[in-house]
């Protein structure tokens, strides 16, 4: 049928037959329907202008929950407003082309990988941080359902000017940035590492997709004097920032799609200078870029390498239902901590999760399996095939859409994804696929009886789409006051205002394991507080019933958070935690170790888990009654945990700290340290066991000994904190304050969000001893069951 986008010939005349003012009917229908139609663009320009540039201090995570929320509401907003759009022309528009079907089978299998996720909460909304949800590809898809319906060929200016306004204020900030200039008063954007994109590549990835467009508009289209010096302007500086990001796989994705341009340029002896231009400033760089000054100093950005990435597949592809769809959207990290190199242990991001693998192509293939990854492919080979029979373009514009998405397919197999990316990759395939292929309609009341059942079906539908609409609108809008409700409960500074906003927030999102799990952990915090307050004889009683109150809650939510997401080690570890700190109670003991055994089960690489688990052993024993065999036991058990956590991690510093605890409540300590030295003798270089050394000799109280074991530790690892601090209070002991808080100084560089840290600081600067008002009433830190400032940086 004909594209005619509001009026419709065939729907008079059946309103005639009922309406006696038909045409005053009809003519207040169609205005109305305009107004519709009008509200869905207004929501998609600002959304084109508008998310490259949006964040929030409000959540957690400032860029891209704000960023989810915003296109996902507007998105929805503007979808509505098409359903009723329909409602009132008595039809429904949509885009029949193979991409459209490409699109549609892959949201069903994403879709269904989701459900059957073991993670489901997860892999559905992903607490609106990750891109690759099945919420985000439903946006994605609803994106390009509504650009593919409502943008005409006019339209595509009026979206120009959005898109290379939010383009270029993106860049602005984010050079700002780079050079140290923050504008912004929150402490997460006091880093030339932030922008409103996300990661540094992300925003480099942004950039260049701007760049390929500017390019491709200078050589497309007519511009006045005026405008192609402005146009020209954004461009160079966005080369500039390319040039200060300086990443090699940017430059050949880029010189990758300037030479398709060129070459179509070239079989239509066009000009081609302009391509080939930045075709060899893209080769210089991928040639010299390493050996060239970096003009700013930005912290390198580390993802999964093909390799790790690959043994990850490896790992998840274990059964039919892992092969076919996968772990579920939004699952790569709890593969990541299941499967990841033991041997990245060695290295500083030994703690790291990564959220997606070398690329987001190879990501997919681990989360949605070969069903997901073969409908993505579907979606580029029905690109390509409807590109070539297209080619040459005659629409300028679209020219320059369609070299914008060739740049951003191509990444997909180069680097993670963004949600920004998500949303321009879909919205450029809709703007595509209505420059290729007519719209086609299904009229409510007309034709013969199958194509009125037909158009009944397609009228009940809209209806509950409606209705879906609404409440999917609701339910994002319950999720967002939540995050803003957990932000709030991290930062709070009271215990109780803390459980105040936790419960906020559990209550607007009830299913979010993340936020059971803290509001969990704060409360087994409560427990311990009202463990340790002196009480009366006359509150005893009260306070009695607040306890267990206060434990039912912490177990209860803890529980909650291990149903709702089983695959994620960090809600067993909280619940095993909250166990251990109900030790001495019976049976506390064992729930703490099947906790604990489960987080080992899902992160068995981490040597945290086997700490964790000695630690509540340690527990356990400290507080049984007698020095019995079980007492013995327990330490035995606690000693081949830690051994097991040294063993996959040579220099963990918590390990060797609760191991030197155990040989000293087991007696005799100078038969230990004579056995420590044997080993150091051995492996001279282990900066992990000069530290055990270090600890057992400060214990014995021979701090010369300490002394040389800490330096030596200190030589060989500049980073150890932990030996850092022991040496630091070594040197206070000594009067030396100056190397005391050249050590500390040191420290608060590597944790700087550790309070006891800074204190010592200010008790040293202020001519006090280290650990004054600190000991006590805390612990002295050789007597403590934790490392005083974590686990080793």
């Amino acid at each position: 049928m004909k594209e005619n986008p509001i009026k419709i010939k065939i729907i008079k005349p059946q309103v005639e037959e009922v309406v006696p003012e038909a045409s005053n009917s009809n003519f207040e229908a169609s205005e109305f329907t305009t107004a519709w139609q009008k509200i869905a663009k207004i929501c998609l320009y600002i959304l084109t202008g508008l998310l490259p540039l949006f964040f929030l201090p409000i959540t957690i995570a400032p860029v891209e929950i704000n960023k989810q929320m915003l296109a996902t509401i507007l998105v929805l907003v503007a979808f509505l407003c098409y359903l009723i759009d329909s409602l009132n022309r008595r039809a429904i528009r949509y885009p029949k082309s193979l991409i459209s079907l490409g699109v549609l089978i892959f949201l069903i299998l994403t879709g269904l990988s989701a459900t059957l996720s073991l993670a489901q909460e997860n892999a559905i909304f992903g607490n609106l941080i990750q891109p690759d949800t099945f919420l985000s590809f439903i946006v994605g898809g609803l994106i390009f359902f509504l650009a593919a319906v409502y943008f005409k060929k006019n339209d595509l200016n009026k979206l120009a000017v959005y898109f290379f306004a939010g383009l270029v204020l993106t860049a602005i900030f984010g050079s700002i940035q780079i050079f140290g200039k923050f504008i912004l008063p929150w402490n997460f954007s006091r880093s030339p590492a932030f922008n409103s994109i996300g990661s540094m590549s992300s925003w480099g990835i942004f950039i260049s997709f701007g760049l390929v467009m500017i390019v491709v508009g200078l050589i497309s289209l007519e511009f006045s004097k005026r405008q192609k010096i402005i146009v020209a302007a954004a461009g160079l500086l966005m080369m500039f920032d390319l040039f200060v990001l300086n990443i090699q796989m940017l430059w050949v994705g880029l010189a990758l799609v300037m030479l398709c341009v060129m070459f179509l340029r070239f079989t239509q002896r066009l000009e081609i200078n302009l391509p080939l231009i930045i075709i060899i400033v893209c080769l210089l760089f991928i040639l010299l870029g390493q050996r060239l000054p970096s003009l700013v100093n930005l912290t390198t950005e580390v993802r999964p390498s093909i390799s790790a990435t690959s043994s990850i597949i490896k790992g998840t592809f274990v059964g039919v239902r892992q092969i076919l769809l996968g772990s579920g959207p939004a699952s790569f990290g709890f593969n990541w901590r299941l499967f990841r190199p033991v041997a990245l242990n060695q290295t500083a991001f030994w703690l790291t999760t990564f959220n997606q693998g070398f690329s987001f192509a190879a990501t997919l293939l681990i989360t949605t399996g070969i069903l997901g990854i073969l409908a993505f492919f579907f979606v580029i080979f029905a690109f390509i095939r409807e590109l070539f029979k297209k080619l040459p373009l005659k629409d300028n514009n679209r020219t320059i859409v369609t070299t914008g998405l060739s740049f951003l397919l191509i990444n997909l197999f180069i680097f993670p994804i963004s949600f920004s990316q998500l949303f321009f990759i879909f919205m450029a395939l809709g703007i595509f696929v209505h420059g290729s292929e007519k719209n086609y309609e299904i009229n409510f009341y007309v034709g013969d009886k199958s194509q009125k059942i037909k158009g009944l079906m397609s009228f009940l539908l809209t209806i509950f789409f409606i209705a879906l609409t609404f409440f999917t609108i609701y339910v994002i809008g319950q999720k967002y006051i939540a995050a803003a409700y957990y932000q709030r409960g991290t930062l709070d500074s009271s215990l109780d205002m803390a459980i105040s906003d936790l419960t906020k927030a559990k209550s607007f999102d009830s299913r979010n394991d993340v936020y059971l799990r803290m509001l969990s952990n704060a409360l087994s915090l409560k427990v311990n507080q009202i463990g340790s307050t002196p009480v009366s004889e006359q509150t005893m009683q009260s306070l009695s019933g607040q306890l267990q109150n206060t434990i039912a809650l912490a177990l209860n939510f803890g529980t909650l958070a291990t149903q709702f997401n089983p695959l994620d080690s960090l809600n067993w570890s909280n619940l095993g935690n909250v166990y251990e700190n109900l030790i001495p109670i019976s049976g506390a003991d064992t729930f703490a170790e099947k906790n604990y055994n489960k987080v080992i089960e899902l992160d068995p690489h981490n040597p945290q888990g086997q700490v964790d688990l000695a630690r509540m052993w340690i527990v356990s024993a400290d507080k049984s009654q007698e020095r019995d065999a079980g007492w013995q036991e327990k330490l035995n058990k606690a000693e081949s945990a830690l051994n097991k956590s040294i063993s996959l991690k040579s220099d963990y510093a918590a390990a060797h700290f609760l191991l030197a605890q155990i040989y000293f409540r087991e007696g005799d300590i100078n038969a230990t340290i004579r056995k420590v030295v044997d080993l150091v003798n051995i492996t001279p270089n282990d900066s992990g066991l000069l530290f055990q050394l270090g600890i057992l000799y400060y214990r014995a109280n021979q701090i010369s000994q300490a002394q040389i074991a800490f330096e030596r530790a200190v030589s060989l690892d500049q980073n150890y904190a932990n030996a850092r601090y022991f040496l630091g209070l070594i040197y206070d002991a000594q009067g030396q304050k100056q190397k005391a808080i050249e050590q500390f100084k040191k420290i608060q560089a590597l944790n700087p969000d550790n309070n006891e840290v800074k204190s010592i600081l200010d008790n040293l600067r202020n001519g006090k001893s280290a650990l004054s008002g600190i000991v006590p009433p805390a612990q002295a830190p050789e007597n403590r069951i934790q490392t005083p400032v974590g686990s080793k940086p």
